[in-house]
């Protein structure tokens, strides 16, 4: 299935699932792509698994892919995944990145790290070609 297929549904975690699929079709060109992750801090919890997961220091905010691969200058590129938003101006986009998902943003950003916002899978893809395409 095609990562257009996989993020018809619209939400945020088709669009993931589509990068998923588009990251393993070009590990072959790209082979860091091995190491793209996504740290899983969304969905609903019960108050029970909030608590153990704060034990286990899962954290508000952090951003939804991470790849720890030197290029452009900076440290490696992380991702905070929004469902696509076309039609939405850039204040309905801007309301879209919580207060504390910008703070994260801007936290790696003053750590070396290209830090960003995608809209939409292709957004994202975009994203990590223009990066890994980048000198190291």
């Amino acid at each position: 299935m095609t990562p257009d297929k996989i993020a018809k549904p619209g939400n945020e975690d088709s669009h993931q699932i589509a990068i998923g699929a588009w990251a393993a079709n070009h590990v072959g060109k790209w082979p860091e792509l091995a190491w793209l992750f996504h740290v899983p801090n969304g969905g609903a919890r019960n108050a029970r698994e909030g608590a153990k997961f704060k034990t286990m220091l899962v954290r508000p905010g952090v951003s939804d892919l991470h790849l720890n691969v030197a290029r452009r200058g900076y440290h490696g590129l992380v991702i905070e995944l929004k469902h696509d938003a076309l039609g939405l101006d850039e204040t309905q986009r801007d309301k879209m990145v919580s207060d504390v998902q910008k703070n994260y943003l801007t936290f790696v950003n003053d750590q070396g790290y290209y830090g960003c916002v995608a809209y939409g899978w292709e957004m994202a893809v975009a994203t990590i070609e223009w990066y890994l395409n980048g000198d190291k």
